[in-house]
């Protein structure tokens, strides 16, 4: 469910900012932020 939460956040966020979307997956497929982070960051740019 935490997976499917973070996959819907970033397609709303990819149709609005598709570069921030971009550059979160980046993010997360590199190691440098957690799966916790990405939706912490995804949730406050989306509300």
């Amino acid at each position: 469910m935490f997976f499917a939460t973070v996959i819907l956040r970033l397609a709303e966020l990819s149709k609005s900012n598709p570069e921030k979307a971009l550059e979160l997956l980046q993010a997360w497929g590199e190691g440098t932020k957690t799966i916790k982070k990405l939706l912490d960051e995804v949730t406050q740019i989306c509300g």
